[in-house]
C-alpha cells in the first residue's frame, strides 16, 4: 500500500510554491479591493485586550494596496481563489492544521521588530499566497474570508503576533474550541533564534548539562525515542 505523504513533505511543497510565486511573479497595480476593519469589543475574547490597540495601523495601511510595489506578486495573483481541492480525510486535515498553525505563529514570533516596507510586503504576500495554496480547499476558503474581514497587521512583530493569535481564536471560536491567551503567544512560539554567539553559548551549556538536568528541563527518553512537550496549540487549535 502506498505511503501517505508526510506533513513535513507537504509543508515543504507549500513553502516551495510560495517562494516560486513570490520571486517570479510580475508586479502590477489595481484598485484597493479590501476594507480594513478592527475587531469590535464583543469580538475580542478574554486574553485579547492587546490586539485592539495593536491593529491601529489598519486605519492607514492596506496590505493589499501595498502589494506589488517592491516587485513582488501582483494584487491579482495574491487575491485569487484557493487552487487546492477539498480535503476529506479528517485525520490528515487535523494534522495539517496543527503543523500549519505552529509554523504560522513561529514565523510571526520571529518577524522583525521594526520591519521595513519591503519586509511588511513580504509577510503580507506570504500570508495571502498561503491562503491560495493551503492543501485543504475548504480550510483555505475559510481563511480567505477571515483575511478579508481581518487583514494582516504587519507594522511590528508584536502587532503581527497578536493579529495571528486573534485570527486563530476566531477559528477556535467557530470550532467551539478554547480561546488561547494572546498575552502569552510571543513566549510560547519563541524558537530561541538569535546571533551565532548566543547559539554557541547555548550549545555549550547544553553539552555540559548532565542527563538529570536535561530530564528536569522537560525532555525524557521513552523506549529509545525522544518525547518533547507539544506547543500549546496542539491542545488549543483550529482548522
Amino acid at each position: 500500500m502506498p505511503r501517505r505523504p508526510s506533513i513535513t513533505l507537504i509543508a515543504l511543497l507549500v513553502t516551495a510554491l510560495l517562494f516560486f510565486f513570490f520571486v517570479f511573479s510580475p508586479s502590477s497595480s489595481s484598485s484597493n479591493i479590501l476594507q480594513n476593519r478592527q475587531p469590535t469589543a464583543g469580538e475580542l475574547k478574554s486574553g485579547q485586550e492587546k490586539p485592539a490597540a495593536l491593529l491601529a495601523d489598519a486605519k492607514n495601511y492596506d496590505p493589499i494596496e501595498a502589494l506589488g510595489k517592491s516587485g513582488g506578486p501582483s494584487q491579482e495573483l495574491i487575491t485569487g481563489a484557493p487552487i487546492m481541492e477539498h480535503l476529506a480525510n479528517e485525520t490528515i486535515k487535523a494534522e495539517l492544521g496543527r503543523a500549519s498553525w505552529k509554523l504560522f505563529h513561529t514565523i510571526l514570533a520571529q518577524y522583525p521588530v521594526k520591519p521595513t516596507e519591503n519586509e511588511r510586503e513580504t509577510l503580507s504576500s506570504y500570508i495571502y499566497l498561503f491562503s491560495r495554496v493551503y492543501p485543504c480547499g475548504q480550510c483555505a476558503e475559510h481563511f480567505q474570508k477571515m483575511l478579508k474581514k481581518y487583514p494582516p497587521q504587519t507594522s511590528s512583530r508584536e502587532a503581527a503576533s497578536q493579529w495571528g493569535c486573534f485570527v486563530h481564536n476566531v477559528v477556535n471560536e467557530r470550532l467551539k474550541k478554547p480561546i488561547f491567551d494572546c498575552n502569552e503567544i510571543s513566549d510560547k512560539y519563541n524558537c530561541g533564534c538569535g546571533p551565532d554567539d548566543k547559539k554557541n553559548k547555548d550549545a555549550s551549556e547544553d553539552k555540559d548539562a548532565t542527563p538529570a538536568k536535561k530530564e528536569v528541563a522537560g525532555t525524557e527518553s521513552v523506549l529509545g525515542e525522544t518525547k518533547i512537550d507539544h506547543a500549546p496549540n496542539d491542545k488549543v487549535r483550529g482548522g
